[in-house]
């Protein structure tokens, strides 16, 4: 009987001890699948800290800098791109004081000033049955020099280049 006991008693304990085993290894399984996340975890965090070395390697000022000058640059880009499209689809009355007005119009919206149209009659250019106009303008304190381009009564391109690019 007694022999009956002590093997009930080690079946017991070897029954809990399987049960304390089984439990033990099920929460090592899910340490070790922590453990996996934490390791992607600091994959990130080596990714992060590269990204904040190349953001501090910016130049910044520079880069505001530039910014700033493309943000001014737009609503001119806006007006003109408007003139263009107002001008392509509405052909400018012939005569001199229509397409003074346009010309100068657009180079205004060019960002130029101080303009001056040479020449109200222009000069044909060859092959398209258009005419150049010569103008005179300033961008900032630079001066320019170059001509209208005009076909079918409309201004279809401005070219002018600053006096300084002119001389050899």
């Amino acid at each position: 009987m007694e022999a009956t006991i002590l093997g009930t008693l080690l079946v017991a304990c070897l029954a809990v001890l399987a049960a304390a085993a089984w439990t033990l290894a099920a929460r090592v399984r899910r340490a070790e699948e922590d453990l996996r996340r934490l390791r992607g975890i600091e994959l990130l965090n080596d990714r992060a800290a590269t990204l904040a070395d190349s953001v501090g390697r910016l130049e910044l000022g520079r880069l505001e800098t530039s910014l700033q000058a493309l943000v001014d640059a737009v609503p001119r880009l806006e007006r003109a791109l408007w003139r263009i499209e107002e001008g392509l689809a509405r052909p400018v009355a012939p005569g001199p004081g229509p397409m003074r007005e346009a010309i100068e119009a657009r180079l205004r919206d060019l960002g130029y000033h101080r303009i001056q149209v040479c020449e109200e009659e222009g000069i044909p250019e060859d092959g398209g049955g258009g005419f150049a106009i010569p103008v005179e303008a300033a961008r900032g304190d630079v001066p320019h020099k170059g001509r209208v381009l005009v076909r079918e009564g409309a201004i279809r391109e401005v070219e002018l280049r600053p006096l300084y690019g002119l001389f050899p």
